[in-house]
């Protein structure tokens, strides 16, 4: 559907724990969750408007290719694998 948010670019493509990222999209408002990795939910994040978030990259997440996943109760975004976890 329409509705559902989704991702469709990160800036910086990559970050380390503790770095605040841009994820640019649609359909961001009411954002529930942001989740690295499948797993990993970040804890700091802020939907600035229905088409960017701002988020905290979270700790414990294995370093390389990553992802990354919006949720909102209309949907889950699909996977944006265009991001790398520095040590």
């Amino acid at each position: 559907s329409g509705c559902v948010p989704t991702i469709t670019s990160v800036a910086p493509y990559e970050g380390a724990e503790g770095d605040v990222i841009t994820l640019t999209g649609t359909n961001f408002t009411g954002v529930t969750q942001v989740v690295f990795n499948v797993f990993t939910a970040a804890t700091v994040f802020a939907a600035d408007s229905d088409t960017q978030i701002t988020v905290k990259v979270p700790g414990g997440l294995t370093v390389g290719d990553g992802t990354i996943e919006v949720k909102t109760p209309r949907g889950v975004s699909p996977r944006y694998f265009d991001f790398y976890v520095l040590p």
